[in-house]
């Protein structure tokens, strides 16, 4: 929440203790709030985050789930296993929308 709009976003959790990827438009450079859900059906609970980094010119930002449980990670890949010229698609889908 940054003002009085809430905003949504999607991110992907990289380390088991809660450190997750997102982008910087998401969170803007300075939110009153940072909260991050998971599905419903996997996990109910609404977690406050903070922002540990932002790069504002690559348009990511990275948050730190305020929790001591472990949290499943996404599967990475290496360079190793990329072709030069290969195509790279990224998509990401909150699911739904906020109101303020």
């Amino acid at each position: 929440v940054y003002g009085t709009q809430a905003v949504s976003g999607s991110g992907a959790v990289l380390d088991p203790d809660g450190y997750v990827i997102t982008n910087f438009h998401v969170i803007g450079r300075d939110p009153l709030r940072v909260t991050v859900e998971f599905d419903a059906d996997l996990d109910a609970t609404v977690y406050e985050a903070q922002v540990v980094s932002i790069a504002p010119q690559e348009d990511l930002a990275l948050l730190k789930i305020e929790s001591t449980r472990q949290f499943p990670v996404l599967t990475r890949g290496t360079s190793s296993d990329l072709m030069l010229g290969e195509r790279v698609i990224a998509i990401g889908n909150p699911l739904r929308q906020r109101l303020s």
